[in-house]
């Protein structure tokens, strides 16, 4: 179907815009959003900007992922409307804490939302009863990481804006 397509079209021009900024670090250095005084349109932008190219790939993985899943599951259509509204709420929220961060890159936040997004859809759209479960558990495991405060991994020498992940 077109949404669908529209979907997967959109999923490899971000995946591109993404790779093009990664590999222009002064432009990506020009990106940055400041929640403090930037308006949410630059945070935007900035979640195609990563860090290093291990913080791009990572979340050029887990796009892709997240969207061969979407796919899976014949909601490849809306996966460009949830990621926009699931970015647009990182930055909000990004806005509105206290003291201001700084400054602000990465999609990993967007990404989250994407994934809880994806699990409960599932739970919707499944009659398995284990499946339920599991994408429940999804749900709750990034709950549970995101509220003990779970760092490390491979960006543990980064700085990681938690918050933006809720």
């Amino acid at each position: 179907t077109w949404p669908s397509r529209l979907g997967v079209g959109m999923l490899g021009g971000l995946c591109l815009v993404m790779l093009a900024i990664g590999f222009n670090p002064a432009l990506g250095a020009r990106l940055y959003f400041h929640p403090a005084y930037d308006p949410v349109w630059r945070g935007l932008v900035a979640q195609l900007v990563h860090l290093n190219a291990s913080h791009l790939l990572m979340n050029l993985l887990a796009l892709l992922i997240l969207g061969w899943m979407a796919h899976g599951m014949g909601r490849s259509g809306a996966l460009p409307g949830c990621l926009i509204v699931s970015a647009l709420a990182v930055c909000l929220g990004l806005q509105s804490e206290t003291p201001a961060l700084a400054w602000y890159v990465g999609l990993s936040g967007a990404l989250h939302g994407l994934a809880v997004w994806l699990a409960l859809e599932l739970a919707w759209q499944t009659p398995s009863r284990p499946l339920r479960l599991a994408a429940l558990l999804i749900c709750a495991g990034l709950a549970a990481k995101l509220g003990l405060g779970a760092r490390g991994g491979l960006l543990a020498n980064l700085p990681v804006a938690h918050n933006a992940h809720l």
